[in-house]
C-alpha cells in the first residue's frame, strides 16, 4: 500500500508543477469577418467540382479570401469562394497556418503534417478532439501542435517536456503500464481501500492513546520514544483525514467515471449537394454585411440550415477554467453568437441555437421532447460542465426525468461534450472538493496548489516514515 501511495502523493504533488511547465499558446488566429462580396455561391462550386455527398462544410475568411472547406465523398478540400477552384495543398497549408500562429513560430521547418482519427500515447483522450491535424517542427524541442480544422482551433501543444512530464504522471498516478483496464481498476481500488483503512486505522489509534492520557504524561514511555515515531505519529493524525478524502474521492472517481477514452460522439449526416444553395443577400440582410465570422452546414430535424456565426469582439471570453466544482451561476437571458438560416427558404430560425441544441439532445438521448425542462447557453467552464470536457460554448438541455439527466452539446460540430446525471454530479463535487480542493477557490489557484502540494508532501513524509520505523523496529527485534 505504501509504494502505491507514494506514486499517488509523488504525482499529485508533481501535478502543479508539470501543469505550469506545459507549452502555452502563443496566440490565437485573429478573427476575420467575411468578404461577402468575393464569395460565389455555394452551388456553382458543387457543380463545377463534381461535388455529391456534402458530410460537412464551412465558409470562412483566410488570408484575405472567403474559402469553403468541404468534406465530402473526394475527402477533405479547400476550395477558393473566389474562383471555386480547389487550393493546391489546402488541408496541409491551413494545418501549418494555425501550428505557427498557437506555436507563435514562424521560422522554424515543419518537419509532417499528418491526420491523427484516434487517441495514442502522444494525442491523448484528454485533448478530446478527433480527427486533427498533427504538425511537427523541426526544433530542439520537437515541438509538435494539433490543430482541428473543422473549426479552426488548437486541440493541443506538445514538446519533449510536456511529453515527459505527462508519461511520469500517467506511470505514477493513473498506472497506464498497466495495459488491461479491468486489471487496472482492481489493483487501483484495493490499493485505495488499503490506503483508506490505514489512515483510518491510525487516526483511531492516535485517538485512543490520546483519550488514555499516553501524550500528556511526562513519565510515560512516550516522551522517550524516537523523534522520527513521534513525528509520524503526531503528522500521520493531521494529515490521516485529508488521506482519506484523497482514497475516497480517487475511489469514487474511477469506479464512476467512463474510463474507455472513446471520442465524443457526434452525429453525423451526408447531404445530397444538389440540396444545397446560399442565399448571401439573405444572411447579409439579417447578419450585416460585415459581422459574419463563418459559414456551417447544419440539420436540425429533416430541415438544413446555414449555421451563421457572427463577430462579436466586445464579447467576454470563456470564464476561468475549472474542474469539477461549484454550481452553475445564474446567468441573464442568453444570446447567442450563433443563428440560423433555412438553406431552402432564406428565412431565419428564431431561437435557432435552442431548438438545434434540443433536436441533438433528442437524437442522442432518446428521451421523450415533451421531459426538456430547460436549454441553456454555456460560455465557460464551471460546476458540473469542466475543463476536462474541452468544449465551448456549448448548450445544456435538461430533462425533467429521474436522475435529472443533463446533456452538453456543441452544435456547431453536433457532438454529445458530456452527459450528466445525479450520481456524476456527486462524484463531481467529491473529487472537486475532496481531491482536488476547489473549496478554497476563493484564495487562488496558485494557493490551493501549494495547499493541496503540502499535504501530499505531508503524506510522502508519513509514509516514509512509517517504513523507515517498520524497517528499523525489524532489524532491532531480529538482533
Amino acid at each position: 500500500m505504501c509504494i502505491a501511495v507514494i506514486a499517488w502523493a509523488l504525482s499529485g504533488l508533481a501535478h502543479p508543477l508539470i501543469s505550469r511547465l506545459n507549452p502555452k499558446p502563443a496566440a490565437t488566429p485573429p478573427p476575420a469577418p467575411l468578404h461577402w462580396q468575393d464569395v460565389k455561391p455555394v452551388e456553382q462550386m458543387i457543380t463545377a467540382n463534381g461535388l455529391q455527398d456534402i458530410h460537412h462544410l464551412r465558409l470562412f475568411q483566410w488570408q484575405g479570401q472567403p474559402v469553403y472547406r468541404i468534406e465530402s465523398e473526394q475527402g477533405r478540400t479547400i476550395f477558393s469562394a473566389t474562383d471555386l477552384s480547389p487550393i493546391p495543398e489546402g488541408e496541409r497549408r491551413y494545418a501549418e497556418y494555425l501550428a505557427r500562429q498557437y506555436l507563435g513560430d514562424t521560422s522554424s521547418p515543419i518537419v509532417e503534417v499528418s491526420l491523427v482519427e484516434q487517441f495514442d500515447s502522444d494525442y491523448l483522450y484528454i485533448n478530446r478532439y478527433l480527427p486533427v491535424m498533427r504538425v511537427d517542427f523541426a526544433r530542439g524541442d520537437n515541438a509538435r501542435v494539433y490543430v482541428d480544422l473543422r473549426q479552426g482551433r488548437l486541440a493541443t501543444l506538445v514538446d519533449n517536456r510536456k511529453a515527459l512530464t505527462g508519461a511520469f504522471f500517467r506511470t505514477l498516478h493513473s498506472w497506464t503500464w498497466i495495459d488491461s483496464m479491468a486489471l487496472r481498476q482492481t489493483l487501483m481500488s484495493l490499493f485505495l481501500v488499503l490506503g483508506f483503512c490505514t489512515a483510518a486505522f491510525g487516526l483511531a489509534l492516535y485517538i485512543k492513546s490520546w483519550r488514555l492520557g499516553i501524550f500528556r504524561r511526562q513519565t510515560s514511555a512516550h516522551q522517550h520514544h524516537p523523534l522520527s515515531r513521534k513525528l509520524h505519529r503526531h503528522l500521520g493524525a493531521a494529515v490521516s483525514v485529508f488521506a482519506m478524502a484523497f482514497c475516497l474521492s480517487g475511489m469514487f472517481h474511477l469506479l464512476v467515471r467512463d474510463k474507455s477514452d472513446q471520442p465524443q460522439p457526434a452525429l453525423a449526416h451526408a447531404t445530397k449537394a444538389a440540396e444545397l444553395q446560399l442565399n448571401v443577400s439573405a444572411v447579409q440582410s439579417v447578419f450585416g454585411p460585415d459581422k459574419v465570422l463563418d459559414v456551417q452546414l447544419a440539420k436540425i430535424g429533416p430541415e438544413l440550415y446555414w449555421q451563421v456565426r457572427e463577430h462579436r469582439p466586445s464579447e467576454a471570453t470563456a470564464s476561468e477554467h475549472h474542474h469539477h466544482h461549484g454550481h452553475h451561476t445564474p446567468e441573464p437571458p442568453p444570446k447567442d453568437a450563433v443563428g440560423y438560416i433555412q438553406v431552402s427558404t432564406g428565412t431565419k430560425l428564431e431561437q435557432g441555437w435552442s431548438k438545434h441544441a434540443q433536436s441533438l439532445a433528442l437524437a442522442f438521448s432518446g428521451h421523450p421532447a415533451d421531459s426538456i425542462r430547460d436549454v441553456r447557453l454555456i460560455k465557460g467552464f464551471g460546476g458540473e460542465y469542466g475543463f476536462v470536457n474541452k468544449r465551448l460554448p456549448v448548450h445544456a438541455v435538461d430533462f425533467d426525468l429521474p436522475g435529472n439527466p443533463t446533456l452538453y452539446l456543441e452544435t456547431a460540430t453536433q457532438t454529445l461534450a458530456s452527459a450528466v446525471t445525479d450520481v456524476d454530479r456527486l462524484e463531481g463535487y467529491s473529487f472537486g472538493y475532496l481531491h482536488k480542493w476547489h473549496f478554497v477557490d476563493f484564495l487562488g489557484k496558485d494557493i490551493r496548489d501549494l495547499l493541496t502540494s503540502l499535504v501530499a508532501l505531508s503524506v510522502m513524509t508519513v509514509l516514509l516514515l512509517g517504513v523507515y520505523r517498520y524497517l528499523t523496529t525489524r532489524r532491532r527485534r531480529r538482533a
